[in-house]
């Protein structure tokens, strides 16, 4: 298949990426929101400091990345049946479900969306900044930018991504996450809009 580098073919293919890690996102949001498997609600840190703060801070939790990699599969059977449905959407599709299954990439949206979260809380509690507050526009962009290149990273080798698509993707999924949050935050599923 031919690399996707031109619109509307990337868009297109943007979109059904970006699908996966919607999904999960989304359902995620329903978990936290109505206080679903508290058991699972503890932080990925055990509640321990280094030079005086927090390491990652309450809100990385262990349900955050059992549900980000069990919605990411999900999300990913959503997307081969989209496809399957409409077999026109295959040329746009940049994962190869034939080669690598739903359960391989959603392990992968889980893992690159929840851990490249942590070093951005590393830094915020260096920063004082407490979990869960936006902090400084930096911090902001960070914020949604670093689970969008942590997915497109670990993807990126079992897909037929090229470079551009990942730079593309990068910003695209980016104003896409904000966008997506500030959704949740309307229909009252996020505590605050970033």
């Amino acid at each position: 298949m031919a690399p996707l580098t031109a619109p509307p073919d990337l868009f297109i293919a943007l979109l059904l990426c970006a699908l996966p890690a919607v999904i999960a996102g989304s359902a995620h949001m329903l978990v936290v929101r109505w206080g679903l498997w508290p058991w699972l609600a503890r932080p990925l840190d055990g509640g321990r400091s280094w030079r005086g703060a927090r390491i990652f801070g309450d809100n990385k939790t262990w349900r955050g990345l059992v549900c980000m990699i069990l919605f990411s599969i999900l999300g990913c059977y959503t997307l081969m049946g989209l496809l399957a449905l409409a077999p026109g959407l295959a040329p746009y599709a940049v994962l190869d479900f034939s080669t690598h299954g739903a359960p391989f990439y959603g392990i992968l949206y889980g893992l690159g969306y929840s851990l490249f979260e942590l070093p951005n809380s590393f830094l915020k509690r260096r920063r004082n900044i407490r979990p869960g507050q936006a902090g400084a526009l930096p911090h902001i962009l960070l914020d949604q930018a670093d689970s969008v290149f942590g997915c497109l990273l670990l993807l990126f080798p079992f897909s037929r991504m090229t470079i551009t698509f990942v730079l593309t993707g990068v910003v695209a999924f980016t104003l896409l996450h904000l966008a997506v949050n500030y959704l949740l935050f309307l229909c009252k599923l996020r505590a605050a809009p970033l």
